[in-house]
């Protein structure tokens, strides 16, 4: 092993507390709560308050959204998006302060995806911030799922709706190759 990766090898040993090296890593097992009836109205109500602001974004060519995803997949037909990919003129955004607690630090433009189940029912969103010219915002974190209404198991993003089989949005670039 390098003196650089032992130096490494050796912080995350002690940033974990870990005796047996990286492999106890592996044992980490992601815990999967339900949310309660509470929680998730709470949720649902967020959504709601920013999906009402939200527009197609197929029906809009010059917005920040649209100008993305041209930019992102070259050649790109907004007018086959799906229902599920629509634009927020402007987005709160959220940070956590020194003080533990949310705080807002601005609007920005934002493309909102809605995650969906596999009988198309709405479980969160997804948002990216943007800039005006349609370029990630420079924030501190420019994409950001919120809390949904419940886990996510089996759902996604349907960025286009393709006769054959629903794209995702990590396979977009090869629906745009596909048409």
């Amino acid at each position: 092993m390098s003196k650089k990766l032992g130096a490494i090898h050796k912080q995350l040993k002690k940033l974990f507390g870990l005796s047996e090296g990286l492999g106890a890593l592996r044992e980490y097992q992601k815990v999967e709560v339900e949310l309660t009836p509470e929680e998730s109205a709470r949720n649902c109500s967020k959504l709601r308050k920013v999906h009402r602001g939200t527009k197609r974004l197929s029906l809009v060519q010059d917005d920040p959204a649209s100008l993305y995803m041209k930019n992102r997949v070259l050649g790109c037909d907004l007018t086959k998006l799906s229902k599920y990919v629509r634009f927020h003129p402007s987005l709160e955004y959220w940070e956590v302060g020194e003080d533990d607690k949310y705080h807002m630090t601005g609007r920005h433009p934002a493309m909102v995806l809605q995650v969906v189940d596999g009988k198309g029912d709405p479980v969160t969103l997804h948002r990216t911030y943007l800039t005006k010219d349609g370029r990630k915002a420079l924030v501190e974190e420019p994409k950001m799922q919120m809390s949904g209404k419940r886990k996510l198991k089996g759902a996604g993003v349907r960025l286009f709706e393709h006769p054959t089989r629903r794209v995702g949005r990590d396979s977009c670039k090869i629906c745009q190759k596909s048409t």
